[in-house]
């Protein structure tokens, strides 16, 4: 018994005697089974603070309350990539209502929900609910005159199930949810309606052994009524969403295939067109103010009316309305694409406001770039080091730029015929390594790697 009293001392002891840090176990990375979606991985490297710093320098204060997301889009490899920044709320906040920005979205989703059946916007449609007409013409008054009964009808022909459900999941939209109707036509029950197109025969399974026809054929079908499997309430959207869909919509040609929403390249022709027309454009101004009176802005607005603040024996009154604005804007001389989003007060206020010191603002700016993995192969191993993640990189790439989250770059020095470089060791927590491929100055590869720290804490 006294052999093993002294040897438990002796272990206690011992222990108390090794300083804190060396009994903790060295920081452990892992790799997550399932990759992060690119919502995660935008806010891993989203830089949450350069941007106020930046606007106070222009002259632009954010409001209280306000949500501002902005990002730079830059040459990437083999497609746009992002640089992005938020201030206020931020761009993951949910505390302002997105009003008629989620038009876009509801345009979209209907487009997407008629593509499973081979419809375009082309396609007419036959409804008691709604009269004679084409998808087109439901969706471009939604957008370029923010029709609320255009809105609501576009809402009926996807249905909030197949919204909520299936589209906004499958596109990476968490944030979205649509239940509410603008016109008060309602948007819980979808009644039924017909479709009919000409489609060409390339466009139509049809079974070897039935003769194929010697031109277009017609493409028609009933949908019956759908009625909502539950309540979601009202909409919701937060701006990081509401810019994808702008994003997507705007780049689609020079983004890869897996984030474009499914639409026709007619009907990609007409959003786009009616996104760059759409009134009012509360960005507009200050764009011109920037890039000159040829500047471009294509995006959706939205505004609500604020709840009044009573205050203890003061006459109750109500504050002027909000408003969203989402856009990509873009100067036509040197080509710089800005996508931006943004809450505050309407017209020529704090939103009115905004685009000018945020355009001057993102100029001086520099972030951890962010798109779809593409050009030379490249293999990438981690592993923790003292105080440090060690990154080696296979790759026929000369060099590389490594980042963490939305730390600063580390240059990759070549070493036994492969790059290594060491970035700071991030605390515990999910986590984006991004490396980027360089030849004599030109980007020629690009690879996002998902991992975990535990044990830094």
């Amino acid at each position: 018994m006294r052999k093993r009293w002294l040897a438990a001392l002796l272990v206690a002891s011992l222990t108390a005697a090794v300083p804190v840090d060396a009994r903790q176990a060295a920081p452990a990375i892992s790799i997550p089974v399932e990759p992060f979606s690119w919502r995660t991985r935008a806010g891993l490297v989203m830089d949450h603070e350069s941007l106020a710093v930046a606007l106070r320098e222009h002259g632009f204060g954010v409001p209280g309350g306000a949500e501002i997301y902005a990002a730079e889009i830059v040459p990437g490899v083999g497609q746009p990539a992002m640089m992005m920044f938020d201030a206020g709320e931020g761009a993951f906040s949910l505390t302002f209502w997105p009003a008629s920005s989620v038009k876009l979205l509801a345009t979209v989703a209907a487009l997407g929900y008629v593509d499973r059946f081979r419809f375009s916007g082309e396609a007419g449609i036959s409804a008691s609910w709604m009269g004679n007409g084409t998808i087109r013409s439901v969706y471009e008054p939604a957008i370029v005159h923010s029709d609320n009964q255009a809105y609501d009808r576009l809402v009926r022909l996807a249905g909030v199930d197949f919204i909520n459900l299936d589209f906004a999941p499958a596109q990476g939209l968490d944030s979205v949810r649509i239940g509410s109707s603008f016109s008060g036509l309602g948007v819980t029950v979808s009644p039924a309606f017909t479709l009919s197109e000409w489609i060409e025969v390339d466009d139509v399974d049809i079974p070897p052994w039935v003769p194929a026809p010697d031109g277009p054929v017609l493409n028609e079908r009933t949908v019956e009524t759908r009625n909502a499997s539950r309540a979601y309430g009202d909409n919701d959207a937060d701006l990081f969403d509401l810019a994808e869909a702008v994003r997507r919509v705007m780049l689609a040609g020079d983004i890869p295939a897996e984030q474009r929403f499914p639409m026709t390249p007619g009907d990609l022709e007409a959003v786009v067109a009616a996104l760059c027309v759409a009134e009012p454009a509360h960005f507009r101004a200050g764009a011109r103010r920037a890039f000159g009176d040829d500047a471009e802005v294509c995006g959706k607005s939205g505004w609500w009316e604020r709840t009044p603040e009573k205050k203890k024996g003061e006459k109750e009154e109500a504050p002027p309305p909000a408003c969203t604005d989402v856009a990509l804007i873009t100067d036509p001389d040197t080509g710089r694409r800005v996508l931006l989003a943004g809450t505050g007060g309407c017209g020529g206020g704090e939103l009115g406001a905004l685009a000018e010191p945020a355009i001057q603002a993102l100029s001086g700016l520099w972030g951890t770039p962010l798109q779809m993995d593409a050009g030379l192969p490249m293999e990438i191993e981690l592993a923790a080091g003292d105080g440090v993640v060690e990154v080696s990189i296979e790759t026929e790439a000369a060099g590389a730029l490594v980042w963490i989250d939305d730390g600063d770059p580390v240059v990759a020095s070549r070493h036994d015929g492969h790059l290594e470089a060491r970035a700071p060791m991030p605390g515990d927590g999910p986590h984006l390594l991004v490396v980027i491929g360089v030849d004599f100055g030109v980007k020629t590869a690009y690879r996002a790697v998902d991992f975990e720290v535990s044990g830094n804490s």
